[in-house]
């Protein structure tokens, strides 16, 4: 039991941290009048920490790199909200503690089988890709840049680690669970479960937070939706296999929403903000930036669209709209400019192997069964077997669902 109250303990701690520096960045960034700013603490924290400590990795062990962006990002954040207290507003605190327990019915959930069980060790990672992978790779970013070769004799899991580090592979989750473990002092093993919790929780945060808006004010419907997404087939089952997977459940919904109002309203500070979340985004879960993508240009186009009918005069209205897409681009460049070098890397490596036939086997096509999982994000492009052979109907159907 005492290993369940630590775990309760670090995920708590970990949680009011995401809380207290995405307060910091969304009252430095999101539009002072915008009521609900604070409801958009916790995605804005976990990518105003994720994106910078990704392309730290690259040049500095994120085991170093790690505990010192965290404390600085906690005194950082303690500091802007003490100079800025007399602009935060009740109402705005209380959309704040609205966002953070919309993630707690979720993380309450998840926690029952560690109180039964009466201990904090993983459910069933052995089974999945923790132990193979997220785990080796944490515990080779603790005393590794991304670049650096590996000495003889590892331990084979993170020897192969070391190896496809030159790809590009996404390093966000595993760069944040190796900062905390070391500023802990402990192994990666005894914070990715926390961690897990903390971004579950977070998921329902930012589906709070885009229902809240997209419902204009219906709190509890917003509740509702927070809570049905974060329990759902579609986000509970990464909780053992997959942090990138589920940091990109929480961050995709707060940076396709706030894109939408960036160009919707030419706003120069909701596209700043759409920017980090996409840094942070790509750099945790690169393979989501073709379909995140695809909904870019779905959203400018709708965006044009309104601005040719709504615009006086309408080239200055389209100009509007290319700026704020421009603010997002390069602030998501600006956050984690190494990172998304690799990302980018990545993608390449990842497309050429699907060429080839090799990823998950010869024998899957886009199928009646794969509409579903692809549309609901839980299968990726990548993922479709044979993708680069299907008919360019096909191909088409496919973008267009993983956009939608």
């Amino acid at each position: 039991m005492i290993e369940v109250l630590g775990l309760i303990g670090l995920a708590a701690a970990l949680y009011g941290f995401f809380c207290l520096v995405g307060a910091a960045v969304a009252t430095l960034v999101l539009p002072a009048g915008h009521e609900t700013r604070l409801a958009w603490s916790l995605p804005l924290g976990i990518a105003a920490v994720v994106a910078p400590l990704a392309s730290l990795a690259v040049v500095v062990p994120a085991g170093t790199a790690g505990p010192l962006l965290l404390v600085v990002a906690a005194l950082a954040a303690g500091a802007v909200l003490l100079a800025v207290r007399r602009r935060l507003t009740r109402a705005g605190l209380r959309e704040l503690a609205w966002s953070a327990a919309a993630g707690g019915p979720a993380m309450l959930v998840v926690l029952i089988p560690f109180v039964v069980r009466g201990g904090a060790g993983p459910l069933d990672m052995s089974a999945h890709d923790s132990w193979f992978w997220y785990i080796p790779m944490a515990h080779f970013l603790q005393d590794h840049t991304t670049g650096q070769a590996l000495a003889a004799g590892a331990w084979p899991p993170t020897e192969q680690v070391s190896s496809l580090l030159p790809i590009g592979v996404r390093v966000g989750f595993d760069a944040l669970d190796a900062g905390v473990a070391s500023l802990l002092g402990v192994t990666p093993d005894r914070t990715l479960v926390p961690l897990l919790i903390v971004v579950l929780g977070a998921c329902g945060a930012s589906a709070y937070a885009v229902a809240l808006e997209a419902l204009r004010g219906r709190r509890a419907w917003a509740m509702l939706a927070a809570f049905v997404l974060a329990i759902s087939p579609l986000v509970l089952p990464f909780l053992e296999s997959s942090g990138p997977s589920l940091v990109a459940y929480c961050l995709l919904p707060a940076a396709t929403w706030l894109a939408w109002r960036a160009v919707a309203e030419a706003s120069v500070r909701f596209a700043a903000a759409s920017g980090l979340l996409t840094s942070a985004l790509v750099v945790a879960y690169t393979e989501v930036l073709p379909a995140y993508l695809l909904q870019m240009a779905m959203i400018v186009g709708a965006a044009g669209l309104l601005a040719l009918l709504t615009g006086r005069p309408r080239w200055p209205a389209l100009g509007r709209v290319a700026r704020s897409v421009a603010v997002i681009a390069v602030v998501a460049v600006a956050c984690s400019p190494l990172a998304m070098g690799r990302a980018y890397d990545y993608v390449d490596y990842t497309r050429s192997r699907a060429s080839q036939g090799q990823i998950l086997g010869p024998d899957w096509g886009l199928r009646l069964d794969s509409y579903g999982p692809l549309a609901l994000g839980s299968e990726t492009l990548f993922e479709i077997r044979r993708f680069p052979f299907l008919s360019d109907t096909k191909v088409v159907l496919a973008y267009v669902l993983a956009g939608l």
